[in-house]
């Protein structure tokens, strides 16, 4: 029995990668602030923080979301042989 491993990976887009480093600094100054909350007993820059990183985040969201539904209706266009034309992708 022979067992062979996959040793291609496929790689990640970049704006995936863009979007998770934004969540992992999001998610690691929460800690953080968490932390200094608790030592200080100041709550003060959790309200400043959380509110600025958290509306970075919902705004890289919102473009990587509007970048992929774009991307897929592409592909569905092309799987269909639909010609691609820029009226199709105009906002109502």
């Amino acid at each position: 029995m022979k067992i062979t491993i996959d040793t291609q990976r496929k790689n990640t887009e970049y704006s995936k990668k863009i979007l998770t480093f934004g969540w992992l600094v999001f998610l690691v100054v929460i800690l953080f602030t968490l932390v200094m909350v608790y030592l200080t007993q100041n709550v003060e820059p959790l309200i400043t923080l959380i509110g600025v990183l958290g509306g970075a985040v919902g705004v890289g969201e919102a473009f990587y979301y509007n970048k992929a539904k774009t991307e897929n209706k592409i592909k569905l266009m092309k799987e269909n042989k639909i010609e691609i034309k820029g009226e199709h992708f105009k906002e109502e």
